[in-house]
């Protein structure tokens, strides 16, 4: 008969076995399952622009980066509101579409291309306004 020699040998490492998690009390609503992953817009325009290169002598539209947009309120008189509302109506009667958002952003073109002693003209005929909102009327 074989003998078998007992080796002498390292102790077995001892495994670390996880913790049971614990059930919870409430129940979690399930995640919504997209039906198809969207790709990474930054991956979609990597991928135009290496095309883009590739193929000499064709040109590929590629969008702009977006622009961070930036919310903010601020109080108006009644009657300079007034006159946004009303060059709004009468560029809209013109067959113009045009937002209050986007009067406000062409008069920050006008204020940006104006110089520093009209600026400083107009802002002296400016009546100053508390700040904060205004109290509700009732």
């Amino acid at each position: 008969m074989n003998t078998a020699v007992p080796v002498e040998s390292e102790p077995a490492p001892v495994l670390a076995v996880p913790k049971a998690k614990k059930p919870s009390a409430r129940k979690r609503p399930a995640k919504k399952q997209s039906p198809k992953k969207q790709p990474n817009k930054k991956q979609v325009s990597k991928a135009v622009k290496s095309k883009s290169s590739r193929k000499a002598g064709q040109v590929t539209a590629v969008k702009p980066a977006k622009q961070k947009l930036v919310r903010d309120s601020f109080t108006i008189p009644e009657a300079e509101y007034q006159i946004l509302v009303n060059t709004k109506k009468l560029l809209t009667k013109s067959g113009v579409e045009v937002k209050k958002t986007e009067l406000l952003r062409v008069g920050l073109l006008l204020i940006g291309n104006s110089s520093l002693s009209v600026l400083k003209r107009q802002l002296g005929g400016l009546r100053r306004l508390k700040s904060g909102r205004p109290k509700k009327s009732k």
